[in-house]
C-alpha cells in the first residue's frame, strides 16, 4: 500500500498505516521540494518507476500539470518545469490521451493553450462530476486515460462539458442562497466567517466557500447537512494570508473530523457544536 498526498499532517505527526507514505509537507525534511501537488508526487513516482524517457512520461507529465495548475500550486522550481513541459506535450498526439485530446477541441484549445486556460477550462470541466455524484470522479478519469477511438472519445468531453455547465448553474444558485443567510443573520462584518447552510449540494460547498471568502474579503467556513442527521460537513477557503489548518488544529476539540492547508480544508462537526466553532473561531 503506497498513500501520496500533499496536505499537512496532524499535529501529533500520526502517519496512515501503509508501506509507503509520500507526502512532503506531513513527513518533515522528506523532499528537496515540498510544493507539489498529489498529481505532481504522482508523477514523480511515475518517473522513479519508469524513467523520465520513457514514452508514457509526456501524457503523465501533462496530467501532472493539470492538477498543478488546478491546485493553485505555486509556479516554481520542478512545479514550473511540470507546467512548461506539460503544456507543450499536450498539443502533441504523444503528450496527450484521445480523452483529453477530445476535451481540448471542445474548448477550441487543442493547438495552443496556456495555464489559464486549464485553471478556468479544463480543470473546472475534470472537476465538475466529482461535484455532482459520489463516484463522479470516476467519470473523469474515465474520459483522461481513454485512449481509443476519437467518436468516443468526443462522445464522453461532450458529456464533461455539460456536467460542467450544470455545475456552473448549481452554484450560482447555492451562492445566492448562502449570500441571503448572510444578510439575514448579519455575518458579513465575521472574521473569519462560519456559515451553516442546509441542503447545500456537498460537492459544491468548497466553490460556495470560495466565492463568499472573494466577495467578503474573509476566510469562510460553509456547512451543511450530512447523512448524519447529527453530522454537519463542509470545506473552508481563506482569504489573506490567514492560515486555515492553523485555525482547525486550534479547536479540533469541536471537530469530529477536518483536514488541509493553509488555503483550503474539509471539516465536519456536530450540529450541536456549529454555534460554539463559530464563535471561538472569531474570537482566536
Amino acid at each position: 500500500v503506497i498513500v501520496i498526498d500533499h496536505h499537512l499532517g496532524l499535529e501529533d505527526g500520526t502517519l496512515p498505516e501503509a508501506d509507503v507514505v509520500i507526502d512532503p509537507n506531513a513527513i518533515e525534511n522528506s523532499a528537496t521540494f515540498n510544493s507539489y501537488c498529489g498529481a505532481g508526487l504522482s508523477y514523480k513516482l511515475a518517473e522513479a518507476f519508469l524513467g523520465s524517457t520513457h514514452p508514457m512520461m509526456k501524457k503523465i507529465t501533462s496530467l501532472a500539470a493539470i492538477g498543478t495548475i488546478a491546485d493553485v500550486m505555486p509556479l516554481i522550481e520542478e512545479n514550473r518545469l511540470i507546467v512548461e513541459n506539460g503544456l507543450k506535450y499536450m498539443t502533441t498526439d504523444a503528450g496527450r490521451t484521445a480523452g483529453l485530446g477530445a476535451l481540448l477541441t471542445e474548448y477550441n484549445i487543442e493547438k495552443h493553450l496556456i495555464a489559464k486556460d486549464i485553471g478556468f477550462k479544463i480543470g473546472p470541466a475534470i472537476n465538475a462530476p466529482g461535484r455532482l455524484f459520489d463516484d463522479g470522479a470516476m467519470i473523469s478519469f474515465n474520459v483522461l486515460s481513454f485512449d481509443g477511438y476519437w467518436k468516443h472519445a468526443t462522445i464522453h468531453a461532450k458529456q464533461l462539458v455539460e456536467y460542467n455547465n450544470t455545475r456552473k448553474k448549481l452554484a450560482a444558485e447555492g451562492t445566492a442562497k448562502v449570500e441571503k443567510n448572510i444578510e439575514k443573520n448579519g455575518l458579513a462584518g465575521n472574521i473569519p466567517m462560519a456559515i451553516y447552510e442546509p441542503g447545500l449540494p456537498e460537492g459544491l460547498v468548497g466553490i460556495f466557500a470560495g466565492r463568499i471568502a472573494e466577495k467578503y474579503k474573509t476566510p469562510c467556513l460553509i456547512l451543511t447537512d450530512s447523512e448524519d442527521p447529527e453530522i454537519l460537513k463542509g470545506s473552508a477557503r481563506s482569504y489573506g494570508d490567514v492560515h486555515l489548518k492553523n485555525i482547525l488544529d486550534a479547536h479540533s476539540e469541536l471537530l469530529t473530523k477536518y483536514g488541509g492547508h493553509a488555503e483550503a480544508a474539509g471539516l465536519s462537526l456536530e450540529k450541536k457544536n456549529f454555534e460554539e466553532f463559530a464563535r471561538v473561531i472569531q474570537e482566536g
